[in-house]
């Protein structure tokens, strides 16, 4: 196991929560909202369980951020302040943070040979898999 990837898994992970819940504040659609919740809820879910794994190789919980995820952040509000249609601007960089939430889980899962870490992996990414289709999904809809 890489101390590495479970911090950039979890810094992605805290990032992509931050963006969630910043996004609530700005769309107007109340279905959006509570599909934004469920993604702030799978988030700390996966957080839960990758913490032990870094307090593992690093001895402390992982509290950072992703500096991509930060910017795609930034991004989105601008793009939504000059757009017509905001909340599919804050869909639409949402499912980029759920790919590079994929992303960070495939690379850890190739990386390690830890039989509970790749256990524990392999269901975070089935878990985020199923947010990125979802937003994936919106998108295609509201396109």
């Amino acid at each position: 196991m890489n101390a590495d990837n479970v911090n950039n898994i979890i810094k992605v992970l805290n990032s992509g929560k931050d963006f969630y819940q910043h996004a609530i504040d700005k769309v107007d659609n109340s279905g959006l909202v509570m599909v934004f919740r469920s993604m702030v809820d799978a988030r700390n879910n996966a957080l839960i369980k990758l913490q032990p794994f870094a307090q593992m190789t690093d001895g402390e919980r992982e509290a950072g951020d992703s500096w991509v995820v930060k910017a795609r952040e930034a991004y989105a509000d601008l793009r939504a302040a000059l757009s017509k249609d905001p909340d599919h601007t804050y869909i639409e960089q949402l499912e980029e943070v759920e790919d590079k939430t994929l992303v960070e889980l495939k690379t850890a899962l190739n990386k390690t040979s830890e039989p509970l870490y790749a256990a524990v992996l392999k269901e975070v990414h089935s878990d985020i898999k199923l947010c990125h289709d979802r937003m994936l999904n919106l998108q295609k809809i509201t396109a």
